[in-house]
């Protein structure tokens, strides 16, 4: 069969059409679509002499020469093509066909992670999430010890296929945001300083606030992943990218959100999923093999009862059953520490709402004191559901009687009421209960943490 050009088509993107049985570089035929990405289409294809099944990614065609995106490709191509592995997809060929670059790997039939978990429609088995684990993690061990950060770790880049066993087997794909270590290299970096490239629901708060990354990030990135798997969902969810990272950036991870007839999580894996996203890269698990050791001891429960009176420092667990629900675990707040070292030291607060109001505590009140080191350690609508931090806030409304309600049963914490309307017979009925500050809606994340270090500190001083 003779090769014919293949047909272009540039519109708003400037992205180059390929059809099927068109013929790349004289040796693939492309035989149907699989996908269109970020970067290109991918076909199902095959080597037009020996008929191997293969599949090609084919770039976007971009106006006015060489564009980020192709270099992003040619890094793909440089990093897979150093590894060997069987749960990454391994790259065999690149090339050109005329100003188009492509991509030519190994065909995995199945589908990517995201598509497996929403065509189950329920949440994959502990054995199945452990096992689809331990695969990544053992791909990235090999990617770290040829010095290749991978940087995009999310489901969408995780391929799911049916193993000869029960179990899934799973294969990492897509290096187009790697950094190859070269000889030479002080470290692992970005490939371009001060560019922050990811995926924000998967990535680590220093690729976030685009720092320097290593091997840790990656398996933050695998941590998030973990999280997918066990609630469905990933820790941090949020209605823009920059919500998203600042959530990254400073927010703890909440407890795991699983439905009832899932199976309960083992505390020794819910301790590594906390510590797989711990805001600092170097309370991590310090290499991949570490994450997977802890993982097959957690999922070992002949083993948990003993080695988990040594892990967990923050509940004591003996006489308890090995699998624990995650409302057992206690809450670890977490924060990003302030670059500055003589900033503010870390405040927890609890936080009582009484009534929801627009103009009152959301989610931006969280990240927005996380940011600036006060840790939320527990919200509630009632005060039977808060933990003592250091400062009690009350977001009352217009619920004057329960927030006066709140502030006398707390005894000596420090409580602030914001309130919805700020008259005086409600300014002077909350301090005579003992409020030690009051607040008008809307509430400010900023004003809001000067009050509470402000009472915190009277408190200490008195």
């Amino acid at each position: 069969m003779s090769s014919r050009n293949i047909s272009r088509n540039v519109g708003v993107h400037g992205a180059m059409r390929v059809y099927e049985n068109d013929v790349l570089a004289d040796k693939y035929l492309l035989l149907d679509l699989l996908g269109a990405g970020g970067m290109g289409y991918v076909f199902r294809a095959q080597h037009m002499l020996t008929r191997v099944p293969v599949a090609i990614k084919v770039l976007y065609l971009q106006p006015g020469g060489e564009s980020e995106h192709e270099r992003r490709f040619q890094r793909e191509a440089r990093a897979s093509m150093l590894l060997n592995h069987p749960n990454i997809v391994r790259v065999l060929d690149f090339g050109y066909h005329g100003d188009s670059a492509f991509l030519v790997m190994e065909y995995v039939p199945g589908c990517s992670l995201d598509i497996w978990l929403q065509q189950r429609g329920d949440l994959p088995t502990l054995d199945e999430a452990a096992s689809i684990m331990l695969q990544l993690l053992s791909a990235l061990e090999a990617a770290h010890a040829r010095g290749i950060v991978h940087r995009d770790i999310k489901p969408p880049n995780i391929l799911i296929t049916s193993g000869q066993g029960a179990l899934p087997e799973a294969k990492v794909v897509d290096f187009g945001l790697a950094h190859v270590e070269d000889k030479g290299d002080a470290g692992p970096t970005l490939t371009m300083k001060d560019i922050i490239a990811g995926t924000p629901a998967y990535m680590s708060p220093e690729q976030c606030r685009s720092l320097t990354v290593g091997h840790s990030t990656d398996i933050y990135a695998a941590g998030c992943v973990l999280t997918t798997l066990l609630q469905g969902a990933p820790p941090f969810e949020a209605e823009s990218p920059m919500d998203l990272m600042a959530k990254q950036m400073f927010l703890s991870p909440g407890p795991l959100n699983r439905p009832p007839p899932a199976e309960p999580v083992p505390s020794l894996l819910e301790r590594l999923r906390m510590d797989m996203l711990a805001k600092q890269a170097n309370c991590r698990p310090e290499t991949a093999a570490m994450a997977a050791a802890r993982l097959r001891e957690a999922m070992a429960d002949d083993q948990h009862d003993q080695r988990a009176q040594y892990r967990n420092r923050d509940a004591l667990l003996a006489g308890r059953e090995s699998r624990l629900t995650l409302s057992e675990t206690p809450p670890r707040p977490s924060l990003m520490p302030s670059d500055d070292p003589g900033g503010p030291t870390l405040v927890s607060i609890s936080v009582l709402i009484l009534q929801p109001h627009p103009n009152g505590w959301n989610e931006s009140t969280t990240t927005g004191l996380a940011a600036q080191g006060i840790a939320v350690l527990s919200m509630a609508d009632s005060l039977e559901g808060t933990q003592r931090g250091e400062v009690l806030v009350v977001d009352a409304a217009d619920d004057l009687d329960g927030a006066i309600r709140a502030v006398r049963s707390r005894g000596e914490t420090p409580t602030i009421v914001s309130v919805a309307r700020l008259e005086s017979e409600v300014l002077n009925r909350l301090i005579e209960a003992g409020a030690s500050d009051v607040l008008r809606y809307p509430l400010s994340p900023d004003t809001l943490a000067k009050r509470i270090r402000r009472v915190g500190k009277r408190r200490k001083s008195s």
